[in-house]
């Protein structure tokens, strides 16, 4: 099982922690032929202390694609798309609003690094 965690910050955001947007893979092997078991998209607009933005589950509304992954010890990557369906949650435990959502898409291409 490999676990995957892939942010992306927006260069315009007035602090580091602000505007980021964060897809977690876990995928059972090590390249892009692996099934992926669970994944999540989230959207943080003004960093971890405030609303957020997340796709309930994986089926329908959310889709990634992975069109090459490399897990080497060095010079790790992956590459590819998704698109997600991101609803409004007040907090981690909260229910998601549904009538405040957002369609998402985009891709990835990007170098790995091991969690220590």
């Amino acid at each position: 099982m490999s676990s995957l965690s892939i942010q992306a910050h927006d260069p315009d955001a007035e602090s580091i922690i602000q505007g980021i947007l964060t897809i977690e893979i876990s995928l059972m092997g090590t390249d892009a032929s692996g099934a992926m078991m669970d994944a999540s998209v989230s959207w943080w607009p003004e960093g971890m202390n405030a609303p957020f933005y997340m796709n309930e589950e994986i089926g329908e509304d959310l889709s990634i694609s992975i069109d090459t992954l490399s897990l080497e010890e060095e010079g790790s990557t992956i590459k590819g798309s998704f698109s997600a369906h991101l609803c409004r949650k007040d907090s981690f435990f909260a229910e998601a609003d549904t009538d405040d959502c957002l369609p998402v898409e985009g891709h990835f291409d990007t170098a790995l690094m091991r969690a220590e």
